[in-house]
């Protein structure tokens, strides 16, 4: 028997004409989920993933977008752009912005290896997490590849209090620190 209680919306519910986000790619996809636990996932291109009413998973398709989670404990995923259809190269930088992380949100970085450090730069070392707060928006930056550079952007408004409630990382390398608060 199907499950009915979720649903699973790939590529777009509709389409159109959209002022591209943050490159010039010129179209972009608006992906909606509706009431109950949806899965809302974007393609490679800048899209909007609006996740509504009910506990919602977005996927980031690969390029750089806009997610809002609406109502309910939502999950934000992230995850490298080579196991993102489409998606080819390197020096891509990836990322998204998360509008209104509710305390109940997460954001999920599993798929990739990553170390909070508590540094404001990059040592050179591969994996690095960084976090940065001012005007009321939290900006994480990781350098997957330790040239110092990041490659994942994601800029998150409405978080507070200890970082680390929020993030879903893989296992934790012994020197990423227990707590890290922005206010």
């Amino acid at each position: 028997m199907a499950d009915t209680n979720h649903d699973t919306i790939d590529w777009a519910v509709h389409g159109i004409q959209w002022a591209d986000l943050m490159s010039g790619e010129g179209v972009s996809q608006v992906v909606s989920g509706d009431t109950g636990a949806d899965l809302v996932q974007g393609t490679t291109g800048n899209d909007a993933l609006l996740g509504q009413d009910g506990n919602d998973t977005l996927v980031s398709g690969g390029g750089l977008d806009l997610m809002f989670g609406g109502t309910g404990a939502d999950v934000f995923v992230f995850e490298p752009v080579a196991t993102v259809k489409g998606v080819q190269g390197s020096n891509v930088v990836q990322g998204g912005l998360i509008l209104g992380l509710d305390a109940d949100d997460r954001i999920d970085l599993s798929a990739f290896t990553l170390r909070l450090t508590g540094a404001d730069s990059f040592s050179g070392a591969a994996g690095e997490l960084i976090v940065r707060h001012e005007s009321g928006m939290t900006t994480f930056l990781a350098d997957l590849d330790g040239n110092g550079v990041h490659d994942l952007e994601i800029g998150v408004t409405g978080i507070s209090g200890d970082v680390m409630d929020s993030l879903i990382l893989s296992e934790p390398p012994h020197d990423t620190p227990d707590s890290l608060s922005v206010s």
